[in-house]
């Protein structure tokens, strides 16, 4: 065989690999009134593969949500997902998976079961824009769950913890979170490190940050520098991890009560 001509199928033949693969994502829909594809969360996961996008209408869905693949399950209007009071509402167990637009409540208060809101058990995901509240935990990332990214959600009103890392939990990236009204604490570690935590929101929380068993080298500053104008003049800062509440003042962050963390 001519040798320009078997290296041109060999190209042809990882294009047409490549562009089958791109074209293979699937949007699901789910619907509890019906008139989608599912009108349960986890029956579209089930029947999803790995790239495939699961959207969810408005709605209260009484499950415990598995996404044991690697999709993206995004919520209209944020959809309630309420177990009742059973075991976890929504746990990630699948690496590269982002979740996005829920609510999640209700959760049990197993520490067994390590209940929560939210569950992470896995690597690289991307949790954003969601509520989690009425739980025992908020959101929880458990079992060496390292490189997530949790930003833009709501965290309120948890009987014992708002955000909390157990068990070596590294290198993730917590930011511009409310955590407010929760229980016993907002945000706690438990031997996690290198993890950054900057810009959010602590509000009437009974301890605002806790760090247990070796919890340390944790980046508490962010990384990006803001500039503000003040007086007339541009001014240049890298904000700790109490996010900016005024803009006429900078500085000055009224939510702030019982600051306590020791990194």
């Amino acid at each position: 065989m001519d040798k320009g001509y078997g290296i041109l199928i060999v190209s042809v033949t990882i294009f047409v690999l490549c562009f089958v693969g791109t074209a293979s994502a699937t949007n699901w829909s789910v619907d509890g009134s019906g008139g989608a594809d599912f009108t349960g969360i986890q029956d579209a996961i089930n029947n999803a593969t790995d790239g495939d996008t699961i959207i969810v209408h408005p709605g209260v869905y009484h499950e415990n949500v598995v996404v044991n693949k690697s999709v993206t399950l995004k919520g209209i209007g944020h959809p309630v997902v309420d177990t009742k009071g059973s075991g976890s509402a929504i746990t990630l167990t699948a690496d590269g998976t982002t979740l996005e637009g829920f609510t999640a409540t209700n959760s049990g208060s197993s520490w067994q079961d390590k209940d929560a809101g939210i569950k992470v058990t896995s690597n690289n995901n991307t949790i954003k824009g969601n509520n989690a509240s009425n739980n025992w935990i908020g959101i929880r990332l458990d079992d060496s769950s390292n490189n997530n990214k949790i930003t833009g959600n709501n965290v309120s009103n948890n009987n014992y913890g708002g955000i909390n890392l157990w068990g070596s939990n590294n290198n993730n990236t917590i930011t511009d979170n409310n955590v407010c009204n929760n229980g016993y604490v907002g945000i706690s570690l438990w031997d996690s490190s290198n993890n950054k935590i900057y810009f959010n929101n602590f509000i009437n929380n009974n301890n605002n940050v806790k760090c247990y068993y070796e919890s340390t080298i944790n980046i508490w500053n962010s990384p990006f520098e803001i500039t503000y104008t003040r007086d007339f003049h541009a001014i240049k800062y890298f904000p700790n991890l109490l996010k900016k509440q005024h803009k006429s003042h900078p500085f000055a962050n009224s939510t702030i009560h019982n600051k306590s963390w020791s990194n």
